[in-house]
């Protein structure tokens, strides 16, 4: 249930807070949002990953994935008309070495 829920939510471009009445909920779920957030497994995948949600929860739990969250929030505040700003630094963020190049 919940991976096919992250999988619609990839090209997600309009919801930024997600609250979920999910009971007995593990790490796994946790895993698979972060995922979505920032799939790090290829350069095009942290491209295609979601830049527009920025708080996940259930219950009274909330998914820690700070950096991310906080890059998509930041992102939106800075450039508001121009998303490409937050795959980039997410990009960077795991492959500082592309910064270098010229």
């Amino acid at each position: 249930g919940i991976s096919i829920l992250a999988d619609a939510l990839t090209n997600n471009t309009s919801l930024e807070t997600l609250f979920l009445d999910l009971h007995g909920s593990t790490s796994a779920g946790s895993n698979i949002f972060s995922r979505l957030l920032c799939d790090t497994s290829s350069i095009n995948n942290i491209y295609l990953s979601n830049h527009t949600l920025q708080t996940i929860g259930w219950s009274d739990q909330f998914i820690d994935e700070g950096k991310y969250f906080s890059l998509n929030r930041q992102g939106k505040q800075l450039n508001p008309i121009n998303h490409r700003l937050i795959p980039m630094c997410k990009i960077l963020t795991h492959h500082p070495d592309l910064a270098d190049m010229k």
